[in-house]
C-alpha cells in the first residue's frame, strides 16, 4: 500500500508544479489591454472637429471682474467699512454698484438699475431738505440748489471723498473695490421723467417758463433732447422690466 501511494503523489506534486505559471501568464494581457485603452481614449477626443471649435473656458474674460473675487478684495471691504453699511447689504452689491454700463453692458452685473434707484432717492431727499429748511425758496433757485447737493459733479466729489478710485481700464483683472468705465464708450442714461417739448422742433433756445419746468423737464429743470433713445417707448419698457424685480 505504501509502494502504490507514491507514484500518487509524485503525479500530484508535478500537476501543481506545472500549474503555477499559469495565472501570471492571463494577468499580463489584461494589464496590457488596459493601457492601450487609456491611451486610445485622448486620440478619438483630440480628431473629433466639433470639439476643437469650442473655445476653452480659460479664454472667456468677462469684461467685468466676477461677483465670486468680491469676498478677497480689500478695498471693497474697506469701503464697505467705510461707509457703515449694514451686514444685510452683502459685500457684492457695493462690488456690483461699482460697475458703469460703459464697461459692462449686460443689465445683470452693471449698476444702471442700482443707479436709477439711487438718483431717485437722493433726489427725493434733497427736495425734502429744501422745502422743508427755506419753504418760501424762489423755484429757480430751488433747481440750482438740487443741482449743487445731487447733481453729476456733486456726486463725483462725494465718491472722490470716500476714497472711491478709478481704475484705469475694465476688465476680469481688476480689483472689484474700483469703479470701473470708459471714457470712449457709448454712455447709457438713465430713464429720465419728463416730456419730450413740441416747441424744441422749432427752435432750440425756446423761452421756457418755471411753471413748464416744473412739469415737462426732468428733476434739475433741463430740458429732455428731443433726440434721447433713452426715452422711447421701447426704452422705457424695457428699463421698468429690469427695475420692477429690484
Amino acid at each position: 500500500m505504501g509502494l502504490m501511494a507514491r507514484p500518487r503523489l509524485a503525479r500530484w506534486s508535478r500537476q501543481l508544479l506545472h500549474a503555477h505559471p499559469a495565472p501570471i501568464g492571463t494577468r499580463r494581457p489584461t494589464t496590457s489591454r488596459r493601457c492601450q485603452s487609456s491611451l486610445a481614449v485622448p486620440a478619438v477626443a483630440s480628431s473629433d472637429p466639433v470639439a476643437d471649435r469650442e473655445p476653452p473656458k480659460s479664454r472667456l474674460r468677462p469684461p467685468s471682474p466676477p461677483f465670486q473675487k468680491a469676498a478677497h478684495s480689500a478695498k471693497l471691504a474697506a469701503l464697505h467699512a467705510r461707509l457703515c453699511l449694514s451686514g444685510k447689504i452683502p459685500i457684492e452689491a457695493l462690488a456690483r454698484a461699482l460697475v458703469t454700463p460703459s464697461a459692462d453692458p449686460s443689465v445683470q452685473f452693471n449698476n444702471l438699475n442700482l443707479a436709477y434707484l439711487g438718483n431717485t432717492i437722493i433726489n427725493y431727499h434733497v427736495v425734502e431738505y429744501l422745502m422743508c429748511r427755506w419753504p418760501r425758496l424762489p423755484m429757480a433757485v430751488t433747481y440750482a440748489a438740487i443741482r449743487a447737493y445731487a447733481g453729476p459733479e456733486s456726486l463725483k466729489s462725494i465718491a472722490s471723498d470716500w476714497g472711491v478710485e478709478s481704475a484705469a481700464a475694465p476688465g476680469h483683472e481688476v480689483d472689484p473695490g474700483l469703479l470701473q468705465w470708459k471714457p470712449d464708450a457709448e454712455q447709457t442714461k438713465i430713464v429720465q421723467w419728463g416730456y419730450v417739448r413740441s416747441e424744441t422742433k422749432r427752435n432750440e433756445s425756446y423761452r421756457r417758463g418755471i411753471s413748464s419746468r416744473v412739469i415737462f423737464d426732468d428733476d434739475f429743470g433741463d430740458i429732455i433732447p428731443l433726440k434721447d433713445t433713452q426715452n422711447s417707448p421701447e426704452a422705457f419698457r424695457e428699463t421698468r422690466r429690469h427695475i420692477e424685480p429690484l
